[in-house]
């Protein structure tokens, strides 16, 4: 929408722990990588010390748990005595379901790796028996073919509303962002699809927001179910309000 061009921009890798700070000091210009928005994040993220702005929420996730299976259950019931006192749960540097977890158990129960790659790892070679993330995740990742019983669990242990993440004083350019993922809400409300020969190409850049057409998240990348859904049958509680 900002350039009338889907292939007009560059993704850039980001850590766990360093991506505010990359975001912070204008290394990217905004954070797609599923961020839960908190209050916290808003006025003092704790790796930077900034606040930033945060669109309106495109997934409601939650933290679950994903392992072995009577460790599941230890992790799931704060357990740790008898037969769960080998429970380990790994969790990623930087994320909520950190703070979830060293919430509720003692340090010597929680492995912390920088990233969710090195958290599978870790739990398939048994540093830990138990890993904390949003369950969406969880649901994508393919056990091994072994003899440990994987389960992902039912519950989750925290709500988590996934947003778009912007530098604080850059306003104008935080509303352009929400507004495009509007559109993309509109789009699958109204069933617009993609639709290449309706994508805009400017020849010119405007210096106005308004001049900008929104429907072109739309029409160039697709609707909320196309770009961010998928399958409906994961929406969960991720629907589109129709009014009923």
């Amino acid at each position: 929408v900002l350039f009338g061009d889907p292939e007009r921009f560059v993704g850039v890798p980001v850590t766990s722990s360093t991506r505010f700070e990359q975001l912070n000091e204008r290394a990217i210009d905004l954070l797609l990588r599923g961020d839960t928005h908190t209050i916290e994040r808003e006025i003092k993220e704790r790796t930077t010390g900034a606040g930033f702005t945060f669109s309106s929420p495109y997934f409601y996730d939650g933290m679950a748990y994903f392992g072995v299976q009577s460790f599941v259950r230890c992790a799931e019931e704060n357990e740790r005595f008898g037969a769960c006192s080998d429970l380990l749960i790994c969790a990623t540097e930087g994320s909520t379901g950190l703070d979830f977890v060293q919430s509720s158990f003692p340090s010597d129960f929680i492995k912390v790796g920088l990233t969710i790659e090195k958290n599978t790892e870790m739990l398939f070679n048994n540093t830990c028996n138990v890993f904390a993330q949003d369950r969406s995740i969880l649901l994508n990742i393919i056990p091994p073919s072994d003899d440990r019983d994987f389960i992902v669990g039912d519950i989750l242990k925290t709500k988590e509303p996934l947003t778009i993440v912007t530098r604080k004083h850059d306003r104008e350019f935080s509303d352009t962002i929400n507004w495009v993922l509007q559109a993309l809400f509109y789009g699958e409300e109204q069933g617009l699809t993609m639709n290449i020969s309706l994508c805009e190409k400017y020849t010119t850049l405007t210096s106005y927001v308004s001049d900008l057409n929104f429907m072109n998240a739309v029409y160039c990348v697709g609707n909320y179910e196309e770009v961010f859904v998928g399958d409906n049958s994961n929406r969960g509680m991720n629907q589109i309000n129709n009014g009923t």
